[in-house]
């Protein structure tokens, strides 16, 4: 039987590839759900965070994928020095893509008795404090697939232009 690994990152680059807009290669990759840093989150952000357990009861691994976006959108950006047209398009597209990824990886996983949970890309924050209580950038560190920059941006090998999602699961 293939890995389950290859199953997820094949579902992932699929959709990614048949998005109608460019993007570059996905980056993915798998947090230990029970990682003591998701214990430090609440501290280090600032605000009450889920922790994988709150999601799932019985989470083993946290799914991350970063999509990042083609080089001419980021050149687009760089030169105007400001908001362009095409930025809000991608950044919509971008969350829909995320959720679809996101209940696709969720659905195929029931078909090998595992559960699975998610937190949507977007408009998931708190509208006082304006913090998500899913984070899905620190799992995106704990994954290993990049590094907290200045602000708390991820910098990952392809830059920080692009957009995360993840899924919990209950299965290694």
């Amino acid at each position: 039987m293939e890995e389950l690994s290859s199953i997820i990152e094949k579902m992932i680059c699929t959709e990614v590839a048949a998005n109608p807009l460019e993007y570059r290669e996905p980056i993915i990759g798998y947090a230990d759900a029970n990682d003591p840093l998701y214990n430090t989150l609440d501290e280090k952000i600032g605000a009450k965070q889920f922790h994988p357990q709150e999601m799932l009861p019985d989470a083993k691994t946290v799914i991350v994928y970063f999509i990042p976006f083609p080089e001419t959108l980021i050149r687009a950006i760089r030169q105007d020095q400001h908001t362009v047209p095409i930025w809000s398009q991608y950044y919509d597209a971008t969350n829909k893509l995320l959720d679809k990824i996101g209940k696709n990886i969720i659905k195929k996983m029931v078909t090998f008795n595992i559960k699975g949970a998610m937190d949507p890309p977007t408009e998931n924050f708190d509208l006082i404090s304006l913090t998500g209580h899913w984070a899905h950038k620190a799992s995106a560190v704990i994954a290993g697939i990049g590094t907290f920059g200045l602000n708390h941006l991820l910098i990952t090998r392809l830059g920080s232009a692009g957009r995360l999602g993840s899924v919990v699961i209950n299965a290694k």
